[in-house]
Formats: C-alpha cells, sequence, structure tokens
C-alpha cells in the first residue's frame, strides 16, 4: 500500500496503528475488530505517516461496516482529545 500525505490513497502498514489503520480503510472489519481486542489503545493511536486514526481510515475508505463498528462497539472510547 502506499500513502501520499494529505490525500486518503491508504494508510502505512508498518506499525499496530499503521495495521488498524489499514483495516479499517479496507473494511476488514473481522482483522479490526481482533487488533481493537488486542490493544484498544489502538483506538486513540495514530498513523506513522498522516496522524489519522483508525475511525479516519474508516471513513476515507468509505467503509460504512468500519465506521459503524468503532462507532457502534467503542463508542465513547473513539473520542479524542484535539491536539494544537
Amino acid at each position: 500500500m502506499t500513502h501520499k500525505t494529505g490525500n486518503a490513497a491508504s494508510p502505512p502498514t508498518n506499525c499496530s496503528a499503521d495495521k488498524a489503520g489499514s483495516a479499517a480503510y479496507t473494511g476488514d472489519v473481522a482483522r479490526l475488530a481482533a487488533l481493537l481486542w488486542a490493544d484498544p489503545s489502538l483506538l486513540s493511536a495514530t498513523d506513522s505517516v498522516a496522524g489519522r486514526t483508525v475511525l479516519h481510515w474508516a471513513v476515507a475508505g468509505a467503509q460504512l461496516a468500519a465506521v459503524k463498528y468503532i462507532i457502534g462497539r467503542w463508542n465513547g472510547d473513539v473520542l479524542l482529545a484535539i491536539k494544537d
């Protein structure tokens, strides 16, 4: 997968946050669920290039099932503090 900063081409896949972003972007809800259950901190983790969360990648990939899973299962845990 390639990534170009500033667009939603696809997430990088270098670390766990990147792998979760990739699963969200492609709509692989089973893989996303496994990653998040193993490490719930991935909900607020950002990828290594664009600083996007799994929810950002699910939306960028137009993956409604992944968005519903993230919000429906993890609801309040998805809310992030805005960084300056």
